[in-house]
């Protein structure tokens, strides 16, 4: 066994983790000063849970459902704190007692691409701006901005099983099941099962190619001996969260995602609809040539919520010039810049032409 230094061994991995402290803490700084982000999926998420709060605080018991929300809806599904979630709920909230949200949430995404890039030797000065720059994406500060904050956790999450899972390869089954384990049970735990959905492609396509190579290279047994531990650490995190899934699965048939119990005249009423339609699942996605905005920043016209000088712009003075009000004129400006075909959106997903 070989000595471990602090200088050589700890010391830049410190190094590295005071510094993602500092970045995440620098670039939300007007949060020290009591601001806040204007983030309206957060909002939304609160003005839904005021009336459940206000009745757990009179009374003490959680309400397990809404009267204020369409003509009432159960409010289990987020309402309820269950035994098993008590203690990933409890180590999330001592990262949030030092960090609040969003900060948090960048300052981990950091820490887990971090120990991702290291699993594969990185160089660790690499690795730290490598965590960076995946922490700060386009995508995950736009997502953050609109209070997409479930999404960007579940993200932040999967470096650590992937970490995980290379460790697993590199017959380290102790440590490598440990820490996928922990970024599998959290990932799940997030709520966002999209993110989950995602997830699990991706790790299916990452085995498939590992075994293709395997194949050839004649190394099955490490192979599935890997597999093996990576179903165990599978199951593992479902059972951790089964309480949960378990309410969402019930959930689910009674909601948009389940049977069509009202149908339009114009359906075939003969054929029983389920799940959501096409349009509607794929309405924020990027289009095939909106992708381009990866290497060509704003390609399709950036955001339609950015913050344009619109008083300098020929169009605005032209509707301003027509009657329209300024804040309208605005709006419209706004709105025209961005020509993908999403219905609207914060801004380009940029990666870098490099």
């Amino acid at each position: 066994m070989k000595n471990i230094s602090f200088k050589n061994h700890i010391l830049p991995h410190l190094i590295s983790v005071i510094l993602f402290y500092l970045i995440a803490v620098w670039f939300f700084a007007p949060i020290l000063k009591g601001k806040t982000l204007q983030q309206s999926d957060v909002k939304h998420g609160q003005q839904v849970s005021h009336q459940v709060l206000k009745y757990k605080e009179k009374s003490g018991e959680v309400a397990m459902w809404n009267p204020y929300i369409f003509s009432g809806m159960p409010a289990y599904i987020f309402g309820v704190k269950l035994p098993g979630q008590l203690l990933k709920l409890d180590v999330y909230h001592v990262l949030s007692a030092l960090l609040s949200a969003p900060t948090n949430i960048v300052f981990v995404m950091m820490l887990c691409m971090y120990i991702l890039l290291i699993t594969y030797k990185t160089n660790n000065y690499i690795a730290a701006l490598g965590a960076i720059a995946f922490a700060f994406g386009s995508f995950s500060i736009i997502s953050i901005e609109f209070g997409h904050n479930s999404k960007i956790s579940a993200l932040s999450f999967i470096p650590l099983v992937l970490a995980g899972i290379k460790l697993l390869w590199d017959r380290k089954y102790i440590l490598g099941s440990a820490v996928s384990l922990l970024g599998f049970v959290y990932l799940i735990n997030t709520g966002h099962y999209q993110i989950v959905y995602y997830s699990a492609l991706l790790f299916t396509i990452y085995f498939v190619i590992k075994g293709i190579f395997s194949l050839k290279e004649g190394n099955l047994p490490r192979f599935g001996k890997t597999v093996l531990f990576s179903a165990l650490v599978g199951v593992g995190a479902l059972l951790s969260n089964i309480g949960n899934l378990w309410i969402i699965s019930d959930y689910q048939s009674e909601s948009i995602r389940g049977n069509q119990v009202l149908q339009s005249k114009k359906q075939d009423l003969s054929k029983s609809t389920s799940g959501l339609d096409r349009d509607y699942a794929f309405s924020w996605s990027q289009g095939i040539q909106e992708s381009f905005t990866l290497l060509i920043h704003n390609a399709y016209g950036g955001g339609s919520a950015e913050h344009y000088q619109e008083k300098d712009m020929a169009s605005y003075n032209f509707l301003t010039s027509r009657g329209i009000k300024p804040n309208q004129a605005s709006g419209l400006v706004r709105q025209s810049l961005y020509w993908g075909d999403q219905p609207f959106t914060a801004g380009a997903i940029y990666a870098g032409a490099t």
